[in-house]
């Protein structure tokens, strides 16, 4: 951040008309930003307890919509759940002691990379399959994962997967554990008897991207605490976010 850097608990507060640049790996406790805090264009990592941006003209910053962010950033939230932030007490208790957070003027402003989030098969695969052929070409790569949605009555056969390759005309992607549930890859064209008035049903299962070059998440602790971290934006607070990985982290 330059200067002294701080200490993994201690706060840091950056006074309004005044900015500051993450130039390094930090973690430290909580952050309230009411002037500029911006992440350097380069790989970096934030460990906080929580980051509060707030009053008119405060902003954190991620890359712009214009210039999306294109390294790779990690914002994790470390606060317990039996700390108060020694902010205003009625911000506290709405918030918690594990959030990314605006209000009162100030603009969360997260912008990762602008890729291929969702498509479709463009085939059926069957259970047991370790490949899926797309009706698009995609940019994701080796190490990405992907969701496929539920093709049946049953939202629980959605599954996540990694993908281990792709292949060169960039729809299909391959991975080594074996789905364990079919999915549709189909479209089905009805004709009308009387008039013969046609339309088509989509069967075709959804695919979507789950991983981003800019995340945002819980500690390790989160899930087997079940107090993960949360995004709120409050009254008169901005958020600008997308192309952004959320992990271990509600949305509010």
């Amino acid at each position: 951040m330059g200067g002294v850097l701080p200490g993994v608990e201690d706060t840091v507060q950056i006074p309004s008309g005044i900015t500051v640049t993450l130039n390094t790996n930090v973690e430290c406790g909580g952050i309230v930003v009411e002037g500029v805090l911006n992440v350097q264009r380069t790989n970096r990592t934030l460990t906080c307890d929580y980051l509060l941006v707030q009053t008119t003209g405060a902003a954190f910053n991620v890359g712009s919509h214009a210039n999306r962010f294109g390294q790779n950033f990690t914002l994790t939230l470390k606060g317990l759940s039996t700390e108060t932030p020694p902010i205003d007490p009625m911000m506290a208790s709405m918030m918690g002691g594990k959030f990314l957070g605006a209000h009162d003027g100030g603009t969360l402003s997260i912008h990762g990379k602008d890729r291929v989030e969702w498509t479709r098969l463009g085939a059926s695969a069957a259970a047991g399959a370790t490949s899926l052929t797309l009706s698009e070409p995609v940019d994701w790569m080796e190490g990405d994962s992907i969701l496929v949605t539920s093709s049946r009555g049953d939202w629980n056969e959605a599954e996540m997967l990694t993908i281990t390759s792709v292949s060169t005309d960039l729809k299909t992607v391959y991975f080594t554990t074996p789905m364990v549930y079919p999915h549709n890859g189909t479209q089905l064209t009805k004709t009308r008897a009387a008039d013969g008035k046609s339309w088509t049903i989509d069967l075709r299962a959804e695919v979507g991207l789950l991983s981003r070059n800019v995340k945002i998440q819980g500690d390790a602790v989160s899930e087997t605490s079940g107090y993960g971290g949360h995004t709120m934006v409050m009254d008169g607070g901005t958020a600008l976010i997308e192309g952004v990985e959320l992990y271990s982290v509600e949305l509010a």
